[in-house]
């Protein structure tokens, strides 16, 4: 009985291997800072919309009641609370915010609303002054600004 000869399948050398093991690690190598970076912009840019959202949301809480709220900021602790108001993450705590953790990581690095941390809130959910909140990751900073006139809240 006489056996089929086998043909010799195709592979790839080693030496193949190598050089694309090689291509694929400097491409890593080019995307990880740009994807690093992106994470960054995205970290800020979510950290930023929350505050916005917060204070859309203590206007609403001020017009609800008919009266001033009022948020606090804190810029050696990076966070934020709003008196009066109890968190919708943790029942019964305070509703307040500490942008330093995840997964926002990020510092707040100024707070002025006519030189105070502090952000009033009229009955009728127009602000008692306009003012900023400059939160920065790395070197990339974000401004979150609150229209004396008005009260509307834009990110920058």
């Amino acid at each position: 009985m006489t056996t089929p000869a086998s043909k010799p399948r195709p592979a790839f050398s080693l030496l193949e291997l190598i050089v694309v093991v090689a291509i694929l690690a400097i491409l890593a190598a080019i995307a990880a800072p740009r994807y690093s970076m992106a994470i960054q912009r995205y970290r800020l840019e979510m950290a930023a919309n929350r505050v916005a959202a917060d204070i859309s949301l203590a206007r609403s809480y001020a017009r609800a009641k008919g009266s001033s709220a009022t948020i606090s900021f804190s810029v050696s602790g990076s966070s934020y609370s709003i008196a009066g108001l109890t968190s919708t993450e943790r029942r019964g705590e305070a509703h307040g915010v500490n942008l330093s953790r995840d997964p926002f990581g990020v510092s707040i690095q100024s707070v002025d609303f006519a030189g105070t941390n502090t952000l009033t809130i009229k009955g009728y959910g127009t602000p008692a002054s306009g003012g900023t909140v400059r939160l920065r990751l790395g070197d990339l900073t974000k401004t979150v600004a609150v229209a004396a006139d008005s009260g509307e809240v834009s990110v920058q």
